[in-house]
C-alpha cells in the first residue's frame, strides 16, 4: 500500500554547469503550483561515511594524490574495491530517505542522482580500476539507476558552453563527460540540451515528457 502513496520522483543527471539546478528550481515551482509540496535533493559520491574516511586518509594518514577529483586523495590500489563498497554503503541511506521515505509527503526532484554517484567514483579512480568497479562493486548502484531509468533525465550542454559557464570545472567536465554520455546512451535517458533552448523552453520539454 505504501507504494501507492508515494509522491512523484524526477531525477536529473549530467555534468557540472549543465543547468540542473536552474531546471530543478523551475520544476519545483511548477509542481508546487499544481499543489504538490516539493523538495530538491542531491546525490553525489563521497557522502557521510565515505567523506569521513576520506578526511582520515587524506588529513591524518597523509594519503595525498589525484583520486576523487578536488578532494586530492590517494587510494592505494588494493583498497579501491573496498572504497567502492564504502561509497555504495554511504549513499544507500540517502537513497532510501530521498527516493522513498521523503516521498510519503513530498514530490522529490533529485538534482543529481545515482548516475552522478557512479560517474563520480569511476572518473575519480585510476584507469586500471574502472572496469572492475563497474562490473562488481558499483553494479548494484547501476541496477538501482536502471530501476529509475524512466524518471531520469540527462541534462547536458555543449562542452564549450559548459566551459564558459564554469571555467574552474573544465578538468572535471573533461574527465566526466565520456562517462555521462556512455551511461545516458546505455540507459536510453531522455536528453535536454540547455545550450540550445532557454530554461523555460527546457522546462516545457521536460513537462511534456513527464505527461507521456
Amino acid at each position: 500500500m505504501v507504494l501507492f502513496m508515494l509522491k512523484p520522483l524526477i531525477l536529473f543527471t549530467g555534468p557540472d554547469a549543465s543547468g540542473k539546478s536552474t531546471l530543478a528550481r523551475l520544476l519545483k515551482h511548477y509542481l508546487e503550483r499544481k499543489g504538490l509540496k516539493t523538495k530538491i535533493v542531491r546525490l553525489r559520491g563521497t557522502h557521510t561515511i565515505a567523506y569521513i574516511l576520506m578526511k582520515i586518509m587524506r588529513d591524518i594518514l597523509k594519503l595525498h594524490g589525484n583520486n576523487l577529483h578536488y578532494y586530492g586523495l590517494m587510494i592505494p590500489e588494493k583498497l579501491i574495491g573496498f572504497w567502492a563498497y564504502i561509497e555504495m554503503l554511504s549513499i544507500l541511506p540517502l537513497v532510501i530517505n530521498y527516493y522513498y521515505l521523503m516521498r510519503l509527503k513530498y514530490a522529490v526532484v533529485s538534482e543529481r542522482s545515482l548516475v552522478d554517484v557512479i560517474v563520480w567514483v569511476l572518473s575519480g579512480v585510476n584507469d586500471n580500476a574502472r572496469l572492475t568497479l563497474l562490473h562488481k562493486q558499483l553494479k548494484f548502484l547501476l541496477l538501482l539507476a536502471m530501476r529509475h531509468q524512466k524518471k531520469t533525465f540527462y541534462i547536458v550542454a555543449d562542452v564549450y558552453e559548459l566551459f564558459l559557464r564554469k571555467p574552474s570545472d573544465k578538468t572535471l567536465v573533461l574527465k566526466m563527460m565520456p562517462y555521462y554520455n556512455a551511461f545516458a546512451k546505455y540507459l536510453e535517458l531522455k536528453t535536454i540540451n540547455t545550450s540550445r533552448d532557454k530554461p523555460q523552453k527546457c522546462l516545457e520539454a521536460l513537462i511534456s515528457w513527464l505527461h507521456k
